[in-house]
């Protein structure tokens, strides 16, 4: 039995294998508000079994603040409409802008318009970046 022990230590350790130790994050301590329950105290004992970093009780202490963002609502019909109403103004000032601000525009939305001739068609290609605008959301039903 102990050889046998003896060989599969002399495997795992001649394959390379080395627990993952804690990771290195850009701050020594963080404050987490209300980490008391949930997935808060699951984030802070993660952080602090498995980076470099202390969490902290009092903001004051921390090098950075996790903050929450609030779960995002639903928009109200009028809401929507309102919205819709707002981007059909935008796109007749777009409608009537100069080639090379419409070019400028299309280029800072991350939008690529291809013109083909022999079916009289525009398609339109939109490439989300994640660090282009925000936060990226994913849409519910067939769209």
């Amino acid at each position: 039995m102990r050889i046998l022990v003896a060989v599969l230590c002399l495997a795992v350790a001649s394959c390379g294998f080395r627990l993952r130790g804690t990771a290195e994050v850009p701050f020594s301590t963080v404050y987490l508000p209300s980490a008391t329950g949930g997935i808060a105290l699951d984030l802070k004992r993660n952080i602090q079994a498995g980076t470099n970093a202390k969490v902290v009780d009092d903001p004051k202490q921390a090098e950075a603040v996790l903050r929450t963002m609030p779960a995002p609502t639903r928009m109200s019909p009028e809401d929507v409409r309102a919205m819709i109403e707002q981007f059909a103004s935008l796109a007749a000032v777009i409608g009537s802008a100069d080639p090379a601000d419409k070019a400028e525009i299309y280029q800072g939305l991350n939008l690529m318009l291809t013109y083909r001739p022999t079916t009289q068609t525009v398609r339109a290609e939109a490439r989300l970046a994640v660090d282009s605008h925000g936060v990226m959301v994913r849409v519910r039903g067939g769209t």
